[in-house]
Protein backbone atom coordinates (compact mmCIF):
# COMPACT_ATOMS: atom_id res chain seq x y z
CA UNK A 1 0.00 0.00 0.00
CA UNK A 2 1.45 3.36 -0.94
CA UNK A 3 0.67 6.46 1.10
CA UNK A 4 -1.26 9.48 -0.02
CA UNK A 5 0.37 12.08 -2.24
CA UNK A 6 0.67 15.28 -0.23
CA UNK A 7 1.23 18.95 -1.00
CA UNK A 8 2.91 21.33 1.44
CA UNK A 9 2.90 25.06 2.16
CA UNK A 10 5.51 26.65 4.39
CA UNK A 11 6.40 30.10 5.69
CA UNK A 12 8.56 31.94 8.19
CA UNK A 13 6.75 34.72 10.05
CA UNK A 14 8.27 38.04 11.23
CA UNK A 15 8.33 36.87 14.89
CA UNK A 16 10.57 33.91 13.94
CA UNK A 17 7.74 31.36 13.84
CA UNK A 18 7.74 28.78 11.08
CA UNK A 19 4.93 26.56 9.88
CA UNK A 20 4.28 23.80 7.42
CA UNK A 21 0.74 22.98 6.31
CA UNK A 22 -0.05 19.87 4.31
CA UNK A 23 -3.03 18.34 2.57
CA UNK A 24 -3.81 15.57 0.11
CA UNK A 25 -2.62 16.42 -3.38
CA UNK A 26 -5.54 16.86 -5.77
CA UNK A 27 -3.48 14.91 -8.34
CA UNK A 28 -3.95 11.39 -6.94
CA UNK A 29 -2.82 9.43 -10.01
CA UNK A 30 0.16 7.82 -8.27
CA UNK A 31 -1.20 6.72 -4.90
CA UNK A 32 -3.49 3.96 -3.67
CA UNK A 33 -6.45 6.22 -2.86
CA UNK A 34 -7.02 4.38 0.44
CA UNK A 35 -6.22 7.51 2.43
CA UNK A 36 -9.26 9.73 1.92
CA UNK A 37 -8.17 12.62 4.17
CA UNK A 38 -4.65 13.51 5.32
CA UNK A 39 -4.06 17.09 6.40
CA UNK A 40 -2.47 19.03 9.19
CA UNK A 41 0.24 21.40 10.27
CA UNK A 42 3.41 21.82 12.28
CA UNK A 43 3.74 25.29 13.83
CA UNK A 44 6.88 26.27 15.75
CA UNK A 45 6.94 29.58 17.63
CA UNK A 46 9.57 31.13 19.89
CA UNK A 47 8.56 31.07 23.57
CA UNK A 48 9.79 34.65 23.80
CA UNK A 49 9.81 36.45 20.41
CA UNK A 50 13.30 37.57 19.48
CA UNK A 51 15.08 35.12 21.79
CA UNK A 52 17.02 32.24 20.28
CA UNK A 53 16.30 29.73 23.06
CA UNK A 54 13.01 27.97 23.66
CA UNK A 55 10.22 27.15 21.24
CA UNK A 56 6.64 25.93 21.44
CA UNK A 57 5.68 23.21 18.96
CA UNK A 58 2.05 22.73 17.95
CA UNK A 59 0.87 20.05 15.57
CA UNK A 60 -2.39 18.80 14.21
CA UNK A 61 -3.17 15.82 12.00
CA UNK A 62 -6.42 14.71 10.47
CA UNK A 63 -6.56 11.40 8.64
CA UNK A 64 -9.26 9.11 7.37
CA UNK A 65 -8.49 5.74 5.81
CA UNK A 66 -11.10 4.06 3.63
CA UNK A 67 -12.78 1.21 5.50
CA UNK A 68 -11.45 2.12 8.97
CA UNK A 69 -13.61 3.55 11.73
CA UNK A 70 -12.28 6.48 13.78
CA UNK A 71 -11.63 4.05 16.66
CA UNK A 72 -9.69 1.65 14.42
CA UNK A 73 -7.71 4.57 12.97
CA UNK A 74 -6.80 5.79 16.48
CA UNK A 75 -5.81 2.28 17.55
CA UNK A 76 -3.65 1.87 14.45
CA UNK A 77 -1.96 5.23 15.11
CA UNK A 78 -1.22 4.22 18.71
CA UNK A 79 0.03 0.75 17.78
CA UNK A 80 2.33 2.17 15.10
CA UNK A 81 3.66 4.77 17.53
CA UNK A 82 2.78 7.82 15.43
CA UNK A 83 2.68 10.07 18.51
CA UNK A 84 6.05 8.88 19.78
CA UNK A 85 7.61 9.17 16.34
CA UNK A 86 6.27 12.71 15.88
CA UNK A 87 7.61 13.69 19.32
CA UNK A 88 11.04 12.25 18.54
CA UNK A 89 11.09 13.90 15.11
CA UNK A 90 10.37 17.34 16.57
CA UNK A 91 11.57 17.45 20.19
CA UNK A 92 14.29 14.82 19.76
CA UNK A 93 15.81 16.78 16.91
CA UNK A 94 15.73 19.95 19.02
CA UNK A 95 17.38 18.14 21.93
CA UNK A 96 20.13 16.80 19.66
CA UNK A 97 20.65 20.30 18.22
CA UNK A 98 21.06 21.80 21.71
CA UNK A 99 23.66 19.15 22.55
CA UNK A 100 25.53 19.59 19.22
CA UNK A 101 24.55 22.88 17.52
CA UNK A 102 24.92 23.03 13.77
CA UNK A 103 23.45 25.61 11.42
CA UNK A 104 19.87 24.68 10.49
CA UNK A 105 19.27 23.65 6.88
CA UNK A 106 18.05 26.26 4.47
CA UNK A 107 14.43 25.77 3.42
CA UNK A 108 14.36 24.58 -0.17
CA UNK A 109 11.33 25.06 -2.43
CA UNK A 110 9.05 22.04 -2.54
CA UNK A 111 8.66 20.23 -5.83
CA UNK A 112 5.08 19.99 -7.00
CA UNK A 113 5.61 16.23 -7.35
CA UNK A 114 8.48 13.88 -8.13
CA UNK A 115 7.29 13.95 -11.75
CA UNK A 116 7.15 17.73 -12.18
CA UNK A 117 10.24 19.96 -11.95
CA UNK A 118 8.20 23.15 -11.36
CA UNK A 119 8.72 24.35 -7.78
CA UNK A 120 6.50 26.13 -5.26
CA UNK A 121 8.32 29.23 -4.05
CA UNK A 122 7.59 32.04 -1.60
CA UNK A 123 6.17 34.93 -3.54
Amino acid sequence: MSGAALVFWKAKLPDGSVYINYDVDPDRDNDSGLVEVDSGYIWITPKVPGQAKGVRIRTSKLERVSGLSPTASAALACLLGWGNQAHEMLAGTARKYIENPVPPPVFQPFLRSPYDAKKYTDA
